[in-house]
């Protein structure tokens, strides 16, 4: 009896802590699980890798790194590319060759099942060995897809700009599924309990079944207060949606400028559309963070770059940031059209607070959206007149460069980031970096300036690609990147950068993060290298 009772309450033990584990890990570990020698797979299923795009995943890629294999078409995959002085990474390829598929800049590859999934503006839709960038099958819609998928139990979901939403076996790129809308989308899917949810620039938002592709319900976007006869309802939608972490509310904005909140049950108003500031939601997307979200919108007005520089220049060098804030706090209120960012409460719609945000980008793009790292922190972009992350210096187009820094979502101040590393990253206002959170590290994107790694503890950069060695004025391999598509070492610094090979077609612009999976125990960062034509997988050595 008391051996039986004893076995009991070993099992018992042994059951309830695989369930506390299994269920409350984030509660029982305040501090990030260890990314190396990953032992099961760690997908990244669909765009900035949750519903929320939080754009993080306890997964982290180290130094030093290698490219795994690049994929440039279904006939030209390199496989362990290193990037030794005067070595290209087309070498192998024919003499003449030129690029044939071209991908938007707003299409981040997804990771599910040990297949990469990415989309190309020649309208069909990849599956490629996440491992090895082996074919694995491939499927032609009729216009281009400009967005990333979402993976659901099986089912690959995507829209097209021939305006149908798409469901595809994933496992073998058959056909299970289409959905017509009335226009072309360039919109991921956002996925959850089973239901895919996209816009269309038809102006509606579409909740489909991912299963079957039926239709849950739609919502065609309108100005508030009503006004059947505004020429701004059905405005189109061309950022994502998020949803909230409860899963009960679906966010997003339209070009009439209104952010919108739905009931996801039946696609109603949660509160009354919200009318922003701006000209487009176009390269952003909303990001959810406990019982808040925060968007961004595109600045209508030119000349971003100077912008605040009078308001930064009446600032003491190591300003308190509580007299940082009230300076530009007030430039705002001055200057209301030049509002960008917007933190609403998802219950109720209010903001609680205004950012104390300027401009963080140049060409008036819409700035680069928030992520949320390991520590729970949300980090985004701050203009600023003391960096601390960042390299405190001027860069192109002004005298201050942004920050990085972290904000507190009740008060909305801005918390420093501490970085003790002599080199730091300095990124332009015209050519800023995508986040994404992998372990401690933050990964920043460009397709122009490529890509780098930072250490979130103790702030050590790694450069890791670059176009080429010698272009635009700089010699890159003496900057320390790791990886080099180009090794047109023997020419000045302000060459033409003719080692790169021609393309039949100008890729789309636009912003999409650093992609991080394991697979099979090996743990990989996927890149849209749109401006050298390729998607990347990049393993460390």
């Amino acid at each position: 009896m008391h051996r039986s009772i004893k076995i009991f309450l070993v099992i018992f033990v042994i059951t309830g802590t695989g369930f506390l584990i299994r269920n409350y890990s984030s509660l029982l570990f305040s501090s990030p699980q260890p990314a190396i020698a990953q032992t099961q797979n760690t997908d990244w299923t669909q765009f900035q890798h949750d519903a929320q795009h939080t754009g993080r995943t306890t997964v982290s890629v180290t130094p030093n790194y290698k490219i795994t294999w690049a994929w440039a078409d279904k006939n030209h995959i390199v496989k362990n590319f290193t990037s030794p002085a005067g070595k290209n990474i087309t070498d192998g390829f024919e003499q003449g060759f030129q690029y044939t598929v071209m991908f938007s800049g707003q299409m981040q590859p997804i990771i599910a099942g040990g297949k990469t999934y990415f989309g190309a503006m020649n309208g069909i839709m990849y599956a490629v060995d996440a491992l090895t960038g082996d074919n694995k099958w491939d499927y032609a819609t009729a216009g281009p897809i400009l967005a990333s998928a979402g993976y659901d139990n099986g089912v690959l979901v995507f829209g097209s700009m021939d305006g149908r939403i798409y469901g595809l076996d994933a496992d073998t790129g058959t056909y299970k599924w289409d959905y017509p809308t009335g226009a072309g989308i360039n919109t991921p899917p956002v996925i959850a309990n089973g239901v895919a949810y996209l816009g269309s620039r038809d102006g509606k938002m579409y909740a489909v079944n991912t299963s079957t592709g039926a239709l849950v319900w739609s919502y065609a976007t309108k100005v508030y207060p009503d006004d059947v006869n505004s020429p701004f309802n059905s405005s189109p939608i061309v950022a994502p949606p998020v949803l909230s972490e409860d899963g009960q509310t679906l966010l997003f904005g339209a070009e009439n400028m209104f952010f919108y909140a739905l009931n996801t049950t039946n696609g109603q108003h949660k509160w009354n559309p919200k009318k922003l500031i701006g000209q487009s939601f176009l390269y952003g997307w909303p990001v959810v963070k406990g019982d808040k979200v925060i968007t961004q919108t595109m600045s209508s007005l030119p000349g971003v770059e100077f912008l605040m520089e009078s308001v930064l220049d009446g600032l003491p060098d190591g300003v308190a940031w509580d007299q940082e804030e009230t300076a530009i706090l007030n430039w705002l209120n001055q200057n209301p059209h030049q509002k960008s960012m917007y933190v609403f409460d998802i219950a109720t719609g209010n903001e609680p607070f205004q950012v104390a945000m300027g401009r963080v980008t140049g060409q008036n793009y819409t700035a680069h959206s928030p992520v949320v790292d390991n520590q729970n922190r949300l980090l985004t972009y701050w203009r600023t007149r003391d960096a601390y992350f960042f390299a405190d210096v001027a860069c192109f187009g002004t005298k201050y460069c942004p920050d990085f820094s972290a904000m507190d979502l009740t008060t909305g101040d801005r918390i420093r980031l501490t970085n003790s590393s002599g080199n730091k990253l300095a990124p332009e206002l015209d050519n800023g970096f995508q986040p994404t959170i992998g372990g401690n590290y933050v990964y920043f994107s460009n397709h122009f300036r490529g890509t780098h790694a930072i250490n979130l503890t103790n702030g050590t950069l790694t450069r890791l690609t670059t176009q080429s060695a010698k272009w635009d004025c700089g010699n890159f391999r003496a900057w320390g990147f790791q990886i080099i598509y180009f090794g047109n070492d023997t020419e000045p610094d302000c060459t033409s950068n003719n080692a790169k090979p021609s393309s039949a077609y100008n890729n789309s612009t636009g912003f999409a993060g650093i992609a991080i999976a394991t697979t099979n125990g090996r743990s990989l960062l996927y890149v849209n290298e749109g401006d050298v034509g390729i998607i990347v997988a990049i393993e460390g050595q």
